[in-house]
């Protein structure tokens, strides 16, 4: 089955906006702000962990579950 053949009209069509070099490049250096983030929680992680008591042998089963 052709995808052409699930569209019916012309009105089905949505119509994405187009994104200038900068919105994209804003968008991608976010995206990559939002991961050092969570890379530097996660690496404090495990200190708060070894704080409450978990084995450092069992660090990286936390890190999987996280």
């Amino acid at each position: 089955m052709a995808a052409s053949s699930f569209i019916r009209d012309k009105t089905d069509l949505v119509v994405k906006p187009r994104l200038s070099f900068w919105q994209i490049f804003n968008m991608s250096f976010g995206f990559l702000g939002i991961q050092f983030g969570f890379a530097l929680q996660n690496s404090n992680a495990s200190g708060i962990l070894r704080n409450y008591g978990a084995d450092v042998e069992h660090l990286s089963w936390f890190w999987l579950a996280a």
